[in-house]
């Protein structure tokens, strides 16, 4: 297990401006979360199990919601301040093993120079799952409808 986090925050001003300014509103700052669980472990003694969880939280200060005004026929854009997470996560799990073999050629095919040739195999097998975080369910993402002056309904 281990844990990561960064943490950003940057502004572009005039050097006149930079401390006028306000931390929330003309600053981009923001901070991420990341944390990795994975182990190993054996199963009848020769096939090595690995599953794995990560955990990712983006945490933001502010966003951009976005509406469709049908009067003036352009988009809306908001601005809202506060707190703001985003998040996702993914599992999987790896199984693999080693496999070990001789073989020993005819004595006249390597002149009686090679005894036996050995051989190793690698097989593995894995899965792993992430959720759509667009899905509704989440409600990362919002949808509108454009709607021109005739009153049809058209896709963003």
């Amino acid at each position: 297990m281990s844990y990561t986090g960064q943490l950003s925050n940057s502004i572009t001003t005039k050097e006149s401006q930079l401390f006028k300014s306000n931390l929330i509103k003309d600053w981009r700052n923001g901070m991420t979360h990341r944390v990795p669980i994975d182990a190993t472990f054996q199963l009848f003694k020769y096939i090595n199990i690995s599953p794995s969880i990560s955990f990712r939280d983006i945490m933001y200060a502010q966003r951009i919601n976005r509406s469709w005004d049908a009067e003036k026929q352009q988009e809306l854009r908001d601005t809202t301040y506060g707190f703001y997470n985003l998040y996702d996560w993914n599992l999987g799990v790896s199984a693999n093993t080693t496999l070990y073999g001789m073989y020993k050629p005819v004595l006249r095919l390597f002149h009686g120079k090679v005894i036996a040739i050995r051989h190793v195999f690698k097989p593995s097998v894995s899965f792993s799952y992430a959720p759509d975080f667009t899905a509704a369910r989440y409600g990362y993402t919002k949808t509108y409808d454009r709607i021109d002056q005739n009153g049809t309904v058209t896709a963003p």
